[in-house]
This record gives structure tokens, sequence and C-alpha cells, in this order.
């Protein structure tokens, strides 16, 4: 038997891990609160999230096996927030970056960008939680906990 997906509108809350340094914590914010301003910008209907619904899975799984692709090739120098590259030592502190899609696939974005470079465990952790976010089908905002400097 298939999964039936009800319209189901909300906001979801993003956790930071209490063992982030300041500056993930900070990648973060910047990353929760560019989705919350997309979110809040598509109006009461939210962002339809296609990863969610029968009918647009495979044009999901489609589009982020594209955007990992073109992830991988990204060379560009914008980053999430500006504590990754300080004047002096190793961007991000030396910890592995990802490319980021600045626009999440799911939530409508383009498998072809726009990106920018984000701390990979803040990336994994933030991808991992929007999986798990049950079966919202339209995001209306996004909040976060544990984080400081507040969201």
């Amino acid at each position: 038997m298939q999964a039936t997906y009800v319209k189901k509108v909300g906001p979801i809350e993003i956790k930071c891990s209490d063992d982030w340094t300041d500056c993930q914590k900070k990648q973060a914010c910047s990353k929760i609160r560019r989705m919350n301003t997309r979110a809040q910008a598509a109006g009461p209907g939210g962002l339809r999230n296609i990863s969610k619904t029968r009918r647009w899975r495979a044009i999901y799984e489609a589009n982020r096996d594209e955007g990992d692709r073109l992830a991988a090739d990204y060379n560009g120098n914008a980053y999430a927030h500006p504590c990754m590259n300080p004047p002096t030592g190793a961007q991000n502190g030396g910890r592995d970056m990802q490319a980021d899609h600045i626009h999440e696939i799911q939530f409508g974005g383009d498998p072809a960008g726009p990106f920018m470079w984000l701390d990979q465990a803040v990336n994994g952790s933030i991808g991992t939680q929007l999986n798990k976010t049950g079966k919202v089908t339209h995001l209306t905002g996004v909040t976060a906990a544990n984080c400081q400097p507040v969201c």
C-alpha cells in the first residue's frame, strides 16, 4: 500500500548541535534565516516540498542527483558566513566544507545553484533534519533551537 500524503502546512525547527563551534552555529543561522525568509515570502501556502509528495518524488530525486553532481564541481568563493574565511588561518578553521544549494532542492531550488560553501557537518545535519520533517508538504517558516547567537 502506498503512503497517502495530506497537505500539511507548517514551520519546522532546525537544531544546532551542542558540539558545534561558534562559526558553525553562525553558518547554521545564516542558512536558517535564508530559508525562513524564502518560506515567508512564498505567502500563506508556503514553499511546496516536492520530496514529500508521491507525484513529485521522482522529479525531486532526479533534481537531487543532478544537484549533487553540480555541487561537487562548485569552485566559487561565496561563504555561508564571513567567519569561514578569516584574514589569517585556514578556511573554515580547517574543517571540511561542502557546496550548499542556497535554495533547497526539495523546496523548489534549482539543481544548478546558486551555491555557497557551508561547513560539511552543518550541511549534513540540516539536510538530515529537513528530510525528517515528517509530512510537511508546504513550508511556512524555519526556526532555530540551541543556536547562539540567536538566529
